[in-house]
């Protein structure tokens, strides 16, 4: 039921006209709904991106130690092309 939930929620590219941040809050609200731990989290971000974020995430994968750091990376990243 999680995969199945997370596959039909938006898939975030990285394209200048999606907000990260709007996007973000929509995921962490789902993952809470299930309880998920933040290792679970991490695991199961990627089905959540798609295009040059999918590939940013996969290639980067190794910074990412938290879902904290994910989350403000994602931000740092990401938040600045919302903007424009």
């Amino acid at each position: 039921m999680l995969i199945t939930t997370l596959e039909k929620l938006p898939k975030f590219s990285g394209k200048s006209k999606q907000n990260v941040s709007n996007w973000l809050q929509e995921i962490q609200q789902t993952m809470n709904l299930f309880k998920l731990i933040d290792t679970e989290k991490l695991l199961y971000i990627s089905l959540c991106l798609e295009d040059y974020a999918q590939y940013w995430f996969y290639d980067n994968k190794h910074l990412m130690l938290t879902w904290a750091i994910l989350t403000q990376k994602l931000l740092k990243i990401f938040f600045k092309e919302c903007i424009k």
